[in-house]
């Protein structure tokens, strides 16, 4: 590109052929470092998002232009999951690159990561390596660290609602400087404020949480990290179609309604006759949240509020590349989409995530490297990958080495092959339900290319030690009941080989696979002291934030 601008030197005189070379090397140098600068990262992560809610992934009727854009220019992993199919621990395991059993910090477990755990997080790295670093929307991260943050606008809290600052109290403080009125447009506006594009959302709000908006250094180069609370029921089911509501979230698929694909083994509860697992395991009694899976229509009338909010999700990242393009910073900001875990439509008559089955895990997940030579674009890769692999290859792809303690890897190697490359890689993952809550029963399991394994126990109350539900499996606990699937000739995981005879090698590599694959999740001997703190020791560290909220609103 270079060759075409050269003036031609042979009409120069010799003093101006030298100030010309002078400039020409002036614009070679800024071009070289351009490119060796440290990229930006933004990471967006949407909430209860199954595999096939994207355009690019096969949705007959839902529309995803930009992020169909991104996988068309980047990376699309065919089968990505999450390693826990709840919220709170699978958002930890985003940032930590670890299982949640070596984390320690699950849904009621009462832990928070300790400042060494936060220290060799995805935040605490990226920021001690030079970059400016910024939440925006539903941390749901016990131990996470407000002041360490340069740009924080998130909620612990578990819920945002489709209208944040009528969701709660706190939030009206920490959405102050909002105009928009619903969550993706809200996060929109503080993102806007977050790159520079928009200071109006920093002016309105109040000053005392104008400490925690950091303003951006434009040498440094920027991680921001933008979690969603749609399309979880907590977010789609408030959603009022109001007169001031954008038009996208009030009729925009509406007429495509009967359109709205129903799962291939969905289960009416008028239909509902013999459970797919037994009732002393788990009774199938779930929150209101999932009410909707009873009849085709409340399914149908959710996978319409899924599209509307996916495809707002789709709109902000469409603007906030033109921001980029605005900015000057497009050629060098690495942009990744993935979601914290599925969930299950009515299959079998469930509904909600938690069990371990291929709606609940699968989801989908897209790295955008606009830099030359970085990633093969449009690649589609069918490798195991999981979500801790999300923070060492981000860093990975920052020039940053991950810290020994995490247990991912970087997908960089297999975005970066040749075709005929191969790259070695591992054939298994480990799956886990610790959720202690709502009915669910213990799950541990592993699933390979084609097979795949899952063990439970009853719901049990959370014990004094909390090694003791970490540990468990280890000491030779026999499960209650089991499943094995054949996911080549079973996809839809209907037919359970556990009790099959001709199976039964099968069965008996798989549980040995299993105990092996916990034991390497855990990742430190089973008596050792957990890593995290308690959930009462982070407040008191963090309580500044809190107190913050409360009294701003007086």
């Amino acid at each position: 590109m270079i060759l075409r601008f050269l003036p031609d030197f042979s009409a120069m005189p010799r003093r101006a052929l030298g100030v010309a070379t002078f400039l020409l090397l002036l614009a070679v140098t800024a071009m070289e470092a351009a490119q060796q600068r440290a990229p930006n990262v933004i990471f967006i992560l949407t909430d209860d998002q199954r595999y096939d809610e994207l355009g690019v992934t096969g949705h007959p009727v839902m529309k995803t232009p930009h992020l169909d854009a991104l996988a068309r220019d980047g990376a699309l992993f065919q089968q990505f999951f999450t390693t826990t199919a709840v919220c709170l621990p699978s958002r930890v395991n985003y940032v930590t690159g670890k299982w949640e059993r070596s984390h320690t910090v699950g849904f009621r477990g009462e832990r928070a990561l300790s400042d060494e755990q936060w220290r060799e997080s995805l935040f605490g790295v990226l920021r001690q390596a030079g970059y400016f670093t910024g939440l925006i929307g539903k941390s749901n991260i016990p131990g996470l660290r407000q002041d360490d943050i340069d740009y924080y606008c998130g909620s612990d809290r578990t819920y945002l609602g489709f209208y944040p600052r009528e969701q709660h109290r706190d939030f009206e403080v920490l959405f102050h400087g909002a105009t928009e009125t619903t969550q993706i447009e809200i996060i929109g506006e503080a993102a806007r404020d977050f790159l520079g594009t928009d200071d109006g959302f920093y002016q309105r709000s109040l000053p005392a949480m104008k400490k925690y908006l950091g303003r951006r250094d434009r040498s440094k180069p920027f991680f921001l990290y933008l979690p969603f609370e749609v399309p979880h029921g907590t977010g789609t089911r408030t959603m009022a179609q109001r007169p001031t509501d954008d038009e996208l979230y009030r009729s925009t698929y509406r007429d495509r309604i009967d359109d709205m694909p129903l799962p291939d083994n969905y289960v009416a509860l008028s239909d509902w006759r013999t459970p797919k697992l037994p009732l002393e395991i788990y009774n199938g009694e779930q929150s209101d949240s999932y009410s909707y899976r009873r009849t085709p229509e409340g399914v149908r009338e959710q996978m319409v509020r899924n599209c509307q909010t996916i495809t707002g999700i789709d709109r902000l990242v469409g603007r906030l590349r033109a921001q980029l393009e605005e900015l000057g910073e497009a050629g060098n900001t690495i942009i990744l989409f993935g979601s914290d875990h599925g969930w299950m439509h009515g299959e079998w008559g469930y509904g909600g995530k938690c069990l371990l089955y291929e709606p609940s895990i699968h989801v989908p997940f897209i790295v955008y490297d606009p830099r030359p030579d970085s990633i093969r674009r449009g690649t589609q890769i069918r490798e195991l990958a999981v979500s801790p692999d999300v923070a060492p290859t981000i860093l990975d792809l920052c020039g940053i080495k991950p810290p020994e303690s995490m247990q991912g890897r970087s997908l960089v190697p297999l975005m970066r092959r040749a075709d005929a490359q191969s790259v070695e890689w591992r054939e298994d993952i480990f799956l886990e339900c610790l959720m202690l809550g709502q009915n669910y029963p213990l799950v541990q399991g592993v699933r390979g290319e084609r097979w795949k394994y899952m063990r439970y126990w009853p719901l049990r109350p959370v014990p004094d030690d909390y090694r003791d539900m970490l540990n468990f499996g280890l000491r030779g606990e026999k499960p209650a009941y089991e499943e094995l699937y054949d996911l080549k000739n079973d996809p839809l995981e209907n037919h359970n080989l556990a009790g099959s005879p001709p199976h039964a090698a099968r069965l008996e590599e798989m549980r040995a696979r299993c105990i092996e694959a916990l034991r390497e999740s855990l990742g430190r001997a089973p008596t050792d002291p957990m890593p995290s703190i308690t959930v009462e020791e982070w407040r008191k560290r963090t309580g500044d934030f809190y107190r913050m909220l409360r009294s701003a609103k007086k």
